[in-house]
């Protein structure tokens, strides 16, 4: 992970640690190139004011800026305002930020970037905006939904506007900046709170070495050092969530969700009704295979989802319409069979209806898994 260092010397001069990864379990997976989502989130931060050189400095500006190395977005800076502080002399504050900057986003991707600035402003030029900004006006998340791209980025252009208006470069300081990569094949991304030190005064140097687990731990919103509250030096922590599947539920607003729920319809009324004739069931089947068709070209289309759960999510969906119009429990005089040829034809890399069921199977299992997890991070009911 590549990101801004500490200076060599502690001096009143901007300051500030590498990334410190501190796992949320014992054996964090780190996610893969092509393999599952993340989330990126700003779980806290603090801003710490002390000496006389701040006594200028009135109001305190939180800004971020993403770069996510995939279309559309293309490396192309998101930035952000947080939030806008009144500076309190010799004291830390609590800043209140737990924001996304990145929803949950496929791992299609071979880097992600993000820089955060405490800017300290001299000239009291942001109290005007403090109440927009402190109401998440001007919060651009990095989403890939439809729709979500083109707010992001003019709400980000929008931002960086006001930044270069209000606070002229003579009259602003960092109180806190960092910039770094978020590397996937260097496994940087995993389920784990990565955390920035900084300072800026001569009487709170940052410590070397550089504290790490167990000594620094995240509690709630708070950073322990030793079980005892960070207080001297400014901090911000990322939180980064990763799941193994996106699950079909999170596509209900995507229109190949409803043409999947239009073939569980018509397959569920054909197997309420135990005297439908041969010739309606294989109607029915074709009806559904046609829908089944069109849902895999609208979710193979979707930046939402990874090729391989689109694949899945199909071939779960094929599987299920076809047990229950033709159960395997009942006999039919012409039953539509589905011999390897055809299920190769329908579904490419599936061989037999064995093997389809084995890869339905195993989806379900990693399914289960992930809407637990998805359950817990309050991005599924």
């Amino acid at each position: 992970m590549a990101t801004q260092m500490m200076s060599n010397k502690a001096t009143a001069t901007l300051g500030t640690t590498p990334v410190i990864r501190l796992p949320k379990a014992a054996t964090p997976n780190p996610i893969q190139p092509g393999q599952g989502y993340f989330r990126l989130r700003l779980h806290s931060a603090q801003a710490a004011i002390f000496g006389p050189f701040w006594q200028k400095a009135q109001q305190l500006l939180v800004t971020s800026e993403v770069r996510l190395y995939m279309p559309p977005f293309n490396g192309e800076p998101i930035q952000s305002l947080q939030r806008v502080r009144s500076l309190k002399q010799g004291a830390v504050e609590q800043l209140g930020l737990n924001p996304n900057l990145i929803d949950l986003t496929p791992a299609s991707l071979d880097k992600v970037s993000v820089d955060i600035d405490f800017l300290l402003d001299r000239q009291n030029r942001l109290v005007s905006l403090a109440r927009l900004v402190n109401d998440d006006a001007f919060l651009s998340v990095i989403s890939l939904a439809p729709g979500a791209v083109a707010v992001a980025k003019a709400i980000g252009g929008i931002s960086r506007q006001l930044v270069d208006t209000f606070l002229d470069e003579n009259d602003q300081t960092s109180l806190l900046k960092f910039s770094g990569d978020f590397s996937l094949a260097a496994g940087d991304l995993a389920d784990a709170y990565y955390v920035i030190l900084g300072s800026t005064f001569d009487q709170y140097p940052l410590p070397r070495p550089i504290p790490g687990p167990p000594r620094l731990q995240v509690s709630g919103n708070d950073l322990l050092l030793d079980n005892q509250p960070v207080v001297h030096w400014s901090y911000i922590i990322f939180d980064i969530d990763v799941v193994e599947m996106r699950t079909r539920e999170l596509g209900r607003s995507e229109p190949w969700y409803d043409k999947l729920s239009q073939v569980e319809v018509q397959a569920t009324q054909a197997s309420n009704i135990p005297w439908l004739e041969d010739k309606d069931r294989k109607e029915t089947w074709e009806a559904c295979l046609k829908m089944l068709k069109d849902s895999d070209l609208l979710l193979h289309q979707s930046p939402l989802y990874l090729p391989s759960e689109a694949n899945n999510i199909i071939q779960q969906a094929y599987y299920s319409a076809y047990q229950k119009i033709y159960p395997p429990s009942r006999s039919f005089a012409s039953p539509v069979r589905l011999p390897a040829e055809s299920v190769a034809q329908d579904l490419p890399g599936v061989g037999s209806l064995e093997e389809l069921k084995s890869q339905v199977d195993s989806y379900r299992i990693a399914t289960s898994r992930s809407q637990g997890k998805l359950r817990s991070l309050g991005m599924l009911s």
